[in-house]
């Protein structure tokens, strides 16, 4: 029955012609990830392996039949301490849950990253996809500490142009830029993509009117989709589109954890990365 309606489900948003492209992802225990880019989850690095992922990620727990990550901050700060962490990878907005953290949550970590000497790398890929009241808070604005900050972005997730192969770092503190820069000559990493370049700018000087729209178009994917999913397979729980274009579904109440596997591949025939391979819920 949910193979029937969720292929309901497809043709409809095929007829619409929603301009936001989907391809699926990120499934883990009955979870489906609708996405059109990889996920991220928050990782830490520890002081053997560069930037290895630490086994206990952010939690991402069920609350008011929506799915939220949760990082308790008692629990943050242990495990810093119990790993030696020495660097803090956040994502903020969060993919693919589409969070979108408040300045008190930032402080909050960003505080406890200072207080253990932790450097902060923020990815601010998706911070123009921001809906409703929610407001996206620059890293930058949410700590002093800007020796220990470092913010990452780009504008293939705005404009549509991972192939111009160009994305910024933003780094204030003079000492910590000059280090950077110095490991980046050594691997030769100066140079970019030049039609790359172009682009960026293109996009950044003119395509307000356009992001307008886009975003406007994912609004309403994202209420056909609920409305769908509420008229036909009413227990799939959906994340709140905070930020980000994904939507995180929960389909437990129809197909069982242990099946999801077979019935994503085998009967809906979809091709995805399955979530476990990141981490567990």
């Amino acid at each position: 029955m949910i193979l029937h309606y969720l292929k309901i489900v497809f043709r409809q948003m095929a007829k619409r012609k929603a301009q936001t492209a989907i391809s699926i992802l990120g499934i883990t225990a009955g979870l489906l990830c609708f996405s059109v880019c990889n996920y991220y989850n928050r990782i830490f690095s520890t002081g053997n392996k560069d930037l290895a992922t630490y086994e206990n990620q952010a939690e991402i727990c069920i609350k008011e039949r929506s799915y939220q990550v949760n990082i308790p901050i008692e629990d943050f700060e242990k495990k810093i301490i119990d790993n030696d962490v020495k660097a803090f990878i956040l994502c903020s907005p969060h993919n693919p849950v589409a969070r979108v953290w408040t300045k008190e949550e930032l402080t909050r970590m960003f505080e406890i990253c200072h207080r253990h000497h932790v450097y902060v790398i923020s990815d601010e890929i998706h911070q123009d996809f921001v809906f409703g009241d929610k407001v996206q808070i620059p890293s930058y604005q949410a700590t002093e500490h800007w020796d220990e900050m470092v913010a990452i972005t780009a504008p293939s997730k705005t404009f549509n142009l991972a192939g111009g192969q160009n994305s910024f770092m933003i780094i204030a503190d003079e000492k910590l830029r000059a280090r950077w820069d110095d490991f980046a000559k050594r691997i030769r990493l100066m140079t970019g993509n030049a039609f790359g370049f172009v682009a960026a700018e293109a996009a950044y000087k003119g395509g307000q009117d356009w992001l307008d729209k886009v975003k406007k178009q994912i609004v309403d994917n994202d209420q056909y989709l609920r409305e769908l999913f509420k008229e036909n397979l009413p227990e799939i729980v959906v994340t709140p589109l905070e930020g980000t274009y994904l939507v995180w579904i929960d389909l437990r109440a129809y197909v069982k954890p242990e099946d999801t596997r077979e019935f994503i591949q085998k009967k809906c025939r979809l091709a995805v990365d399955f979530g476990d391979w990141f981490g567990t819920v």
